[in-house]
C-alpha cells in the first residue's frame, strides 16, 4: 500500500492536471453553447473528444499510481514477481476501468448541461448564472473528487495485481481492508477496517467504497506452517 504522503502527492498532482483540462473544458462549452445557448451545437463528438483527453490524463496517471502500489508490496514480501506481467496487467485495467470511468463522468456531464440549458429557458436564468453553474460542475470539487478515487481505484489494483501473481504460482497473499484511520472515515469503512478479505467484504465491493474513499488494501504472506 501507498504511504500517506505518497498518497496525498499523487492526488494532488492528478487534481491540478484534471482542474486545468476541466477548467480549458468548460470554456470550450461555453464559447460554443453561445449566447442565447443551443444545445444544437454540442455534438456526440465533441463529448467524445473531451472524453479522449480526459483518458490522456487519467491512463498515464493511474498506471504509474498502480505500479508504485505493486511495487510497495513486493517490496513487503520476500517474493519477486514477473514485472513485465504487472505492467502489462496494470496497463490492461487502466485502460478498461478509466474509459467506463470516463463515460460515466461526460454522459453526467452532457445530462447537466441539458438541464442547465433547460433551465436558461424555463426558469430565466442568464447567461452568467449558466457560466457559473457549467464551471462548478467543471470546478475544483469535481477534480478532487475524481482525483481521490481515482488514486485509491489504481492504488487497491496495484497490490492485487502483485497478489493475483503470486496466486498463479501457488502463494497466496492474505489481503486486508485498511482505513484511513482519522475522523473522517465514513461509516461505510470504518467497520471494515483491519478484516480480511471475504470477512465482511469482497473486491466488487471495495475498496474503493465510495466516491472520495481514500481506504487502501495491505498484503502480508500467511504464517509458515511448523511441523
Amino acid at each position: 500500500m501507498l504511504s500517506d504522503r505518497k498518497r496525498a502527492q499523487l492526488e494532488r498532482e492528478l487534481a491540478k492536471t484534471i482542474s486545468s483540462l476541466e477548467g480549458r473544458q468548460a470554456r470550450q462549452l461555453l464559447k460554443i453553447l453561445g449566447d442565447p445557448p443551443k444545445l444544437d451545437d454540442i455534438t456526440l463528438e465533441l463529448w467524445e473528444t473531451m472524453g479522449k483527453e480526459m483518458l490522456g490524463v487519467l491512463t498515464p496517471a493511474t498506471i504509474n499510481t498502480s505500479l508504485l502500489a505493486a511495487e510497495n508490496v513486493v517490496n513487503s514480501i520476500p517474493i519477486g514477481v514477473n514485472w513485465d506481467m504487472v505492467n502489462q496487467r496494470a496497463a490492461s485495467w487502466a485502460s478498461t476501468h478509466n474509459s467506463r470511468v470516463v463515460r460515466e463522468m461526460y454522459g453526467n456531464t452532457s445530462q447537466a448541461a441539458r438541464d442547465m440549458v433547460a433551465d436558461f429557458y424555463e426558469q430565466g436564468l442568464s447567461v452568467g448564472d449558466l457560466r457559473r453553474r457549467l464551471q462548478q460542475r467543471f470546478g475544483p470539487m469535481h477534480s478532487e473528487m475524481v482525483a481521490v478515487t481515482e488514486v485509491t481505484a489504481a492504488a487497491v489494483e496495484g497490490g492485487r495485481i502483485v497478489a493475483d501473481e503470486l496466486a498463479a504460482e501457488g502463494v497466496t497473499m492474505i489481503e486486508s481492508w485498511v482505513t484511513q484511520r482519522d475522523e473522517r472515515v465514513c461509516p461505510i469503512c470504518y467497520p471494515r477496517d483491519g478484516k480480511v478479505l471475504g470477512d465482511g467484504w469482497t473486491r466488487i465491493d471495495g475498496p474503493p467504497a465510495h466516491i472520495r474513499c481514500r481506504c487502501d488494501t495491505a498484503y502480508k504472506l500467511p504464517p509458515m506452517e511448523t511441523e
